[in-house]
Protein backbone atom coordinates (compact mmCIF):
# COMPACT_ATOMS: atom_id res chain seq x y z
CA UNK A 1 0.00 0.00 0.00
CA UNK A 2 1.54 3.34 -0.88
CA UNK A 3 -0.30 5.09 2.33
CA UNK A 4 -0.62 2.77 5.91
CA UNK A 5 -1.78 3.71 9.04
CA UNK A 6 -1.41 1.74 12.39
CA UNK A 7 -3.84 2.89 15.30
CA UNK A 8 -2.14 1.84 18.44
CA UNK A 9 -2.89 1.83 22.02
CA UNK A 10 1.29 1.49 23.29
CA UNK A 11 4.55 2.19 21.85
CA UNK A 12 7.56 1.24 23.74
CA UNK A 13 10.79 3.20 22.65
CA UNK A 14 12.45 0.21 20.71
CA UNK A 15 8.91 -0.26 18.93
CA UNK A 16 9.49 3.77 17.99
CA UNK A 17 12.88 2.91 16.17
CA UNK A 18 11.43 0.19 14.57
CA UNK A 19 9.09 2.43 12.83
CA UNK A 20 10.92 4.79 11.99
CA UNK A 21 13.66 3.14 10.63
CA UNK A 22 10.86 1.75 7.84
CA UNK A 23 9.80 5.29 7.15
CA UNK A 24 7.23 5.35 9.51
CA UNK A 25 6.25 8.93 11.51
CA UNK A 26 3.54 9.85 13.84
CA UNK A 27 0.37 11.37 13.33
CA UNK A 28 -1.80 12.30 16.37
CA UNK A 29 -1.99 8.98 18.50
CA UNK A 30 -1.45 6.69 15.26
CA UNK A 31 1.92 6.14 13.03
CA UNK A 32 1.71 6.26 9.51
CA UNK A 33 3.52 5.87 6.18
CA UNK A 34 2.94 7.29 2.71
CA UNK A 35 4.98 7.78 -0.58
CA UNK A 36 2.24 10.02 -1.91
CA UNK A 37 1.04 13.66 -1.44
CA UNK A 38 -1.02 15.80 -3.21
CA UNK A 39 -0.42 19.38 -3.73
CA UNK A 40 -2.19 21.82 -5.94
CA UNK A 41 -3.62 19.67 -8.06
CA UNK A 42 -0.31 17.53 -8.80
CA UNK A 43 0.85 14.28 -6.79
CA UNK A 44 4.65 14.31 -5.73
CA UNK A 45 6.29 11.46 -4.07
CA UNK A 46 7.61 11.89 -0.37
CA UNK A 47 11.21 10.90 0.41
CA UNK A 48 11.63 9.60 4.05
CA UNK A 49 15.32 10.68 5.75
CA UNK A 50 17.32 10.87 8.34
CA UNK A 51 20.53 11.87 9.89
CA UNK A 52 23.05 9.61 11.77
CA UNK A 53 23.92 11.52 15.04
CA UNK A 54 27.56 8.91 15.61
CA UNK A 55 30.60 11.44 14.76
CA UNK A 56 27.90 14.24 13.28
CA UNK A 57 29.25 17.40 13.13
CA UNK A 58 27.62 20.71 12.43
CA UNK A 59 28.58 22.75 9.63
CA UNK A 60 29.82 26.02 9.81
CA UNK A 61 26.78 27.43 8.69
CA UNK A 62 24.58 26.11 11.34
CA UNK A 63 26.89 26.23 14.36
CA UNK A 64 26.52 30.56 12.91
CA UNK A 65 22.90 29.78 14.13
CA UNK A 66 23.23 27.74 17.36
CA UNK A 67 25.88 30.92 18.16
CA UNK A 68 23.64 33.87 17.31
CA UNK A 69 20.68 32.26 19.12
CA UNK A 70 22.12 31.28 22.29
CA UNK A 71 23.74 34.33 22.89
CA UNK A 72 20.03 36.11 22.26
CA UNK A 73 17.52 33.91 23.52
CA UNK A 74 17.10 31.41 26.41
CA UNK A 75 16.26 27.25 25.88
CA UNK A 76 14.65 24.92 27.43
CA UNK A 77 14.74 21.27 26.69
CA UNK A 78 12.06 19.55 28.97
CA UNK A 79 8.89 17.38 28.73
CA UNK A 80 6.40 18.78 26.24
CA UNK A 81 4.02 21.38 28.13
CA UNK A 82 0.45 22.32 26.47
CA UNK A 83 -0.80 25.57 27.61
CA UNK A 84 -2.48 28.73 26.25
CA UNK A 85 1.22 29.71 25.25
CA UNK A 86 2.01 26.90 22.94
CA UNK A 87 -1.93 27.22 21.67
CA UNK A 88 -0.67 31.07 20.65
CA UNK A 89 2.13 30.25 18.54
CA UNK A 90 0.67 27.25 17.00
CA UNK A 91 -2.32 29.79 16.10
CA UNK A 92 0.06 32.48 14.53
CA UNK A 93 2.21 29.38 12.93
CA UNK A 94 -0.62 27.38 11.19
CA UNK A 95 -0.68 29.30 8.37
CA UNK A 96 2.62 28.05 7.27
CA UNK A 97 1.19 23.98 7.25
CA UNK A 98 0.23 22.02 4.51
CA UNK A 99 -3.30 20.23 3.85
CA UNK A 100 -5.81 19.87 6.40
CA UNK A 101 -4.83 21.42 9.66
CA UNK A 102 -6.30 20.86 13.12
CA UNK A 103 -7.75 23.66 15.02
CA UNK A 104 -6.34 22.78 17.96
CA UNK A 105 -2.35 22.18 19.39
CA UNK A 106 -3.65 18.99 21.28
CA UNK A 107 -5.73 17.82 18.54
CA UNK A 108 -2.92 18.17 15.94
CA UNK A 109 -0.59 16.23 18.24
CA UNK A 110 -3.26 13.80 20.00
CA UNK A 111 -6.02 13.33 17.58
CA UNK A 112 -9.18 12.83 19.30
CA UNK A 113 -7.46 10.51 22.19
CA UNK A 114 -6.48 12.84 25.78
CA UNK A 115 -3.52 10.98 26.67
CA UNK A 116 -0.13 10.65 24.60
CA UNK A 117 1.30 7.33 23.91
CA UNK A 118 4.46 8.75 23.05
CA UNK A 119 7.65 10.32 25.16
CA UNK A 120 7.44 13.56 24.06
CA UNK A 121 9.70 16.22 25.29
CA UNK A 122 10.29 20.07 23.75
CA UNK A 123 12.88 22.41 22.87
CA UNK A 124 11.28 25.99 24.05
CA UNK A 125 12.72 29.40 23.74
CA UNK A 126 12.01 32.20 25.48
CA UNK A 127 13.16 36.07 24.68
CA UNK A 128 12.90 37.21 28.29
CA UNK A 129 10.07 35.74 30.12
CA UNK A 130 8.05 35.63 26.50
CA UNK A 131 7.55 32.08 24.72
CA UNK A 132 8.57 32.83 21.19
CA UNK A 133 8.84 29.43 19.69
CA UNK A 134 8.55 25.91 20.74
CA UNK A 135 9.00 22.50 19.52
CA UNK A 136 8.18 18.67 19.91
CA UNK A 137 10.02 15.66 19.36
CA UNK A 138 9.81 11.94 20.43
CA UNK A 139 12.46 9.85 21.96
CA UNK A 140 12.63 6.16 20.89
CA UNK A 141 15.39 4.21 22.43
CA UNK A 142 18.01 4.86 19.86
CA UNK A 143 15.81 7.55 17.80
CA UNK A 144 14.72 10.86 18.00
CA UNK A 145 11.62 11.61 15.36
CA UNK A 146 10.97 15.61 15.01
CA UNK A 147 7.28 16.34 15.03
CA UNK A 148 6.78 20.01 14.70
CA UNK A 149 8.20 23.20 15.52
CA UNK A 150 6.02 26.65 15.79
CA UNK A 151 7.62 30.29 16.31
CA UNK A 152 6.42 33.74 16.39
CA UNK A 153 6.28 34.66 12.74
CA UNK A 154 7.88 38.72 14.29
CA UNK A 155 11.39 36.39 14.97
CA UNK A 156 11.23 34.60 11.66
CA UNK A 157 15.08 36.11 11.11
CA UNK A 158 16.53 34.14 13.65
CA UNK A 159 15.27 30.90 12.08
CA UNK A 160 13.74 29.46 14.88
CA UNK A 161 12.28 26.74 13.35
CA UNK A 162 15.93 25.49 11.86
CA UNK A 163 17.35 26.49 15.12
CA UNK A 164 15.06 24.19 17.38
CA UNK A 165 15.98 21.31 14.89
CA UNK A 166 19.90 21.82 15.91
CA UNK A 167 19.20 21.70 19.62
CA UNK A 168 17.29 18.46 19.08
CA UNK A 169 20.08 17.32 17.55
CA UNK A 170 22.25 18.41 19.81
CA UNK A 171 19.84 16.64 22.58
CA UNK A 172 20.36 13.69 20.50
CA UNK A 173 23.78 13.71 20.44
CA UNK A 174 24.17 14.48 24.16
CA UNK A 175 21.88 11.24 25.52
CA UNK A 176 23.82 8.85 22.71
CA UNK A 177 21.32 9.05 20.26
CA UNK A 178 22.10 7.43 16.74
CA UNK A 179 19.38 8.73 14.73
CA UNK A 180 17.24 12.15 13.53
CA UNK A 181 14.16 11.51 11.91
CA UNK A 182 13.23 14.87 10.72
CA UNK A 183 10.55 13.53 8.47
CA UNK A 184 10.14 13.44 4.80
CA UNK A 185 11.13 15.88 1.36
CA UNK A 186 9.31 16.13 -1.51
CA UNK A 187 11.11 16.14 -4.64
CA UNK A 188 9.84 18.98 -7.06
CA UNK A 189 8.05 20.79 -4.02
CA UNK A 190 10.94 22.89 -2.80
CA UNK A 191 8.83 23.64 0.59
CA UNK A 192 10.42 20.92 2.74
CA UNK A 193 13.95 21.28 1.63
CA UNK A 194 15.33 22.81 4.29
CA UNK A 195 15.61 19.80 6.24
CA UNK A 196 18.84 18.91 3.81
CA UNK A 197 20.35 22.21 5.49
CA UNK A 198 20.80 19.68 8.47
CA UNK A 199 23.87 17.63 7.25
CA UNK A 200 24.42 14.36 5.31
CA UNK A 201 21.10 12.92 5.28
CA UNK A 202 19.74 9.38 4.64
CA UNK A 203 16.84 8.57 2.25
CA UNK A 204 14.93 5.33 2.41
CA UNK A 205 15.01 3.58 -0.52
CA UNK A 206 11.41 1.79 -0.53
CA UNK A 207 11.87 -0.83 -3.32
CA UNK A 208 14.78 -2.60 -1.29
CA UNK A 209 14.29 -1.14 1.89
CA UNK A 210 17.83 0.13 2.93
CA UNK A 211 19.21 3.82 3.86
CA UNK A 212 21.44 5.05 1.51
CA UNK A 213 23.16 8.53 1.28
CA UNK A 214 20.61 11.17 -0.39
CA UNK A 215 23.23 12.30 -3.74
CA UNK A 216 22.40 8.08 -4.74
CA UNK A 217 18.35 9.52 -5.01
CA UNK A 218 17.35 8.69 -8.31
CA UNK A 219 14.27 10.76 -8.61
CA UNK A 220 12.79 9.46 -11.89
CA UNK A 221 12.26 6.16 -9.80
CA UNK A 222 9.89 7.37 -7.03
CA UNK A 223 6.11 6.36 -6.75
CA UNK A 224 5.12 9.73 -8.22
CA UNK A 225 7.08 10.09 -11.54
CA UNK A 226 7.17 6.36 -12.41
CA UNK A 227 3.24 5.78 -12.61
CA UNK A 228 3.10 9.20 -14.81
CA UNK A 229 5.83 8.02 -17.11
CA UNK A 230 4.09 4.75 -16.90
CA UNK A 231 0.41 6.34 -18.14
CA UNK A 232 2.46 8.40 -20.80
CA UNK A 233 3.68 5.16 -22.21
CA UNK A 234 -0.33 3.99 -22.09
CA UNK A 235 -1.06 7.40 -23.68
CA UNK A 236 1.26 7.36 -26.56
CA UNK A 237 0.09 3.58 -27.30
CA UNK A 238 -3.36 4.79 -27.49
CA UNK A 239 -2.69 7.71 -30.20
CA UNK A 240 -1.60 5.11 -32.43
CA UNK A 241 -5.48 4.00 -32.75
CA UNK A 242 -6.23 7.61 -32.57
CA UNK A 243 -7.56 7.35 -28.79
CA UNK A 244 -7.37 9.66 -26.52
CA UNK A 245 -7.59 9.90 -22.52
CA UNK A 246 -7.44 12.27 -19.98
CA UNK A 247 -5.09 12.31 -16.78
CA UNK A 248 -6.72 13.07 -13.73
CA UNK A 249 -5.72 13.39 -10.16
CA UNK A 250 -7.53 10.90 -7.37
CA UNK A 251 -6.80 12.41 -4.25
CA UNK A 252 -8.71 9.82 -2.50
CA UNK A 253 -7.05 7.36 -3.27
CA UNK A 254 -6.00 6.80 0.59
CA UNK A 255 -9.08 7.51 1.55
CA UNK A 256 -11.00 4.75 3.34
CA UNK A 257 -15.18 4.80 3.91
CA UNK A 258 -16.74 3.19 7.17
CA UNK A 259 -19.04 1.06 6.27
CA UNK A 260 -17.98 -0.24 2.90
CA UNK A 261 -15.66 -2.44 4.21
CA UNK A 262 -16.61 -5.18 1.29
CA UNK A 263 -16.30 -2.70 -1.25
CA UNK A 264 -12.70 -2.49 -4.01
CA UNK A 265 -11.79 1.79 -3.80
CA UNK A 266 -10.12 3.10 -6.40
CA UNK A 267 -6.63 3.02 -5.07
CA UNK A 268 -4.27 5.01 -7.56
CA UNK A 269 -3.41 8.55 -7.58
CA UNK A 270 -3.43 9.49 -11.14
CA UNK A 271 -5.55 7.82 -13.67
CA UNK A 272 -6.34 7.86 -17.61
CA UNK A 273 -10.18 9.01 -17.62
CA UNK A 274 -10.78 6.96 -21.19
CA UNK A 275 -14.66 6.83 -20.47
CA UNK A 276 -16.79 7.87 -24.02
CA UNK A 277 -19.58 10.53 -23.63
CA UNK A 278 -22.21 7.90 -22.74
CA UNK A 279 -20.90 7.09 -19.61
CA UNK A 280 -22.89 8.83 -16.71
CA UNK A 281 -22.71 7.30 -13.60
CA UNK A 282 -19.43 5.16 -14.64
CA UNK A 283 -16.26 5.78 -16.02
CA UNK A 284 -13.75 3.90 -17.93
CA UNK A 285 -9.83 4.35 -16.77
CA UNK A 286 -6.73 3.18 -16.99
CA UNK A 287 -4.11 2.93 -13.64
CA UNK A 288 -0.59 1.98 -12.76
CA UNK A 289 -0.32 -0.06 -10.01
CA UNK A 290 3.19 0.95 -8.83
CA UNK A 291 3.53 -1.67 -6.08
CA UNK A 292 3.02 -4.70 -8.63
CA UNK A 293 4.11 -3.30 -11.59
CA UNK A 294 1.15 -3.68 -14.14
CA UNK A 295 -1.55 -1.52 -15.40
CA UNK A 296 -5.11 -2.14 -15.12
CA UNK A 297 -8.02 -1.27 -17.63
CA UNK A 298 -11.07 -1.41 -15.51
CA UNK A 299 -14.46 -0.08 -15.14
CA UNK A 300 -15.42 1.77 -12.28
CA UNK A 301 -18.79 3.17 -10.59
CA UNK A 302 -19.13 6.92 -9.28
CA UNK A 303 -20.25 6.05 -5.94
CA UNK A 304 -19.97 8.99 -4.00
CA UNK A 305 -19.97 12.91 -4.59
CA UNK A 306 -16.98 13.52 -2.46
CA UNK A 307 -18.50 17.03 -1.63
CA UNK A 308 -20.64 15.42 0.48
CA UNK A 309 -18.17 13.48 2.86
CA UNK A 310 -15.10 15.90 2.96
CA UNK A 311 -14.86 19.30 4.45
CA UNK A 312 -14.76 22.46 1.87
CA UNK A 313 -11.73 23.08 2.98
CA UNK A 314 -9.60 20.11 1.99
CA UNK A 315 -12.05 20.07 -1.13
CA UNK A 316 -11.46 23.69 -2.54
CA UNK A 317 -7.62 22.41 -3.38
CA UNK A 318 -8.48 20.39 -6.46
CA UNK A 319 -9.65 21.97 -9.82
CA UNK A 320 -12.28 20.14 -11.14
CA UNK A 321 -10.85 20.11 -14.59
CA UNK A 322 -7.41 18.38 -13.22
CA UNK A 323 -9.05 15.43 -10.82
CA UNK A 324 -11.53 13.36 -10.13
CA UNK A 325 -13.26 14.60 -7.25
CA UNK A 326 -16.20 11.51 -7.42
CA UNK A 327 -15.07 8.66 -4.96
CA UNK A 328 -14.53 5.72 -7.34
CA UNK A 329 -15.20 1.88 -6.85
CA UNK A 330 -14.43 -1.13 -9.10
CA UNK A 331 -17.44 -2.92 -10.92
CA UNK A 332 -15.22 -4.38 -13.23
CA UNK A 333 -11.84 -5.37 -14.19
CA UNK A 334 -11.21 -5.86 -17.72
CA UNK A 335 -7.46 -6.20 -18.39
CA UNK A 336 -4.22 -6.34 -16.56
CA UNK A 337 -1.19 -6.13 -18.00
CA UNK A 338 2.34 -4.66 -17.86
CA UNK A 339 2.40 -3.85 -21.45
CA UNK A 340 0.88 -0.39 -22.47
CA UNK A 341 0.06 -1.60 -26.00
CA UNK A 342 -2.13 -4.44 -24.75
CA UNK A 343 -4.32 -1.90 -22.60
CA UNK A 344 -4.18 0.64 -25.86
CA UNK A 345 -5.29 -2.63 -28.24
CA UNK A 346 -8.21 -3.69 -25.38
CA UNK A 347 -9.51 0.03 -25.41
CA UNK A 348 -9.53 0.42 -29.21
CA UNK A 349 -11.68 -2.80 -29.15
CA UNK A 350 -14.04 -1.56 -26.51
CA UNK A 351 -14.46 2.34 -27.89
Amino acid sequence: MLTEIHVLNHIPPSKLDEYLAMGWFRMGQTIFTCHLLCFNNEIYSTVWTRLALQNFQFKKSLRKILKRNDQRFRTVVRRAVFDYERQHLYHLHKERFEGYVPGTLEESLFGMENRNIYQTLEVAIYDGKRLIGVSFFDLGRDSIASIMALFDPSYARYSLGMYTMLKEIQYGIDTGRQFYYPGYVVPRYGKFDYKLRLGEMEFLDVPSGQWCPIPELNINNLPAETITQKLRQVSLAMQRYDLAAKQLTYPFYDKDLFGYEEEEFLQSPIILDCSPENYDETILFVEYHYLLNKYRLAKGIRTFNSTSIFMSSFMDKFDPARSCLDIISIDKVIVESREPEVIADRLRKIL
